[in-house]
């Protein structure tokens, strides 16, 4: 387990593991697109997300891939963009030139959006301690706020 804090973690004392540098943790919009209308209008909103993204750092993940379905059901394609950090993904989304465009997309299909913060990079390089957010091994998340997990107390800061 590893604590992290403005942009420092350290491996805590008693569990071990590899430490985690979290001055660069990403952050995703994805989307959900269905119903999508290919007109002259879809592809000005192509053209200008991909222009407005670009300024604040953002790439591709993937574009109107048609994801292999294990379980469940996704009504749509599947978008996804990758930001330097959650702050940034915000900037963009709510930045006036992004907000002009989005009734391109919503008069030609129909999504859901979302904003999600990735994972912390492993490291090798040791940094200073801190302690206000915990990154738990894979496959478990700790309760927001903070809880036990595998019985040991942890902290989470909620925004």
């Amino acid at each position: 387990m590893m604590i992290r804090d403005n942009g420092h973690a350290t491996q805590t004392p008693d569990t071990g593991g590899e430490l985690m540098n979290t001055s660069t943790v990403p952050a995703y919009v994805v989307g959900l697109i269905a119903d999508v209308q290919i007109n002259e209008e879809l592809f000005d909103y192509m053209e200008a997300v991909e222009t407005s993204m670009r300024r604040f750092r953002g790439r591709w993940i993937s574009h109107g891939r048609t994801p292999e379905i294990r379980e469940g059901e996704l009504p749509g394609d599947v978008v996804i963009i990758e930001f330097p950090d959650l702050a940034t993904a915000h900037a963009w989304y709510d930045s006036d030139e992004y907000q002009a465009i989005i009734p391109l997309r919503t008069h030609n299909s129909r999504a859901v959006v979302a904003i999600t913060e990735g994972v912390c990079e492993p490291t090798t390089r040791p940094t200073r301690p801190s302690g206000a957010c915990v990154v738990s091994p894979p496959h478990e998340s700790p309760p927001r706020g903070g809880g036990l997990v595998r019985g040991r107390p942890v902290t989470t800061t909620v925004k």
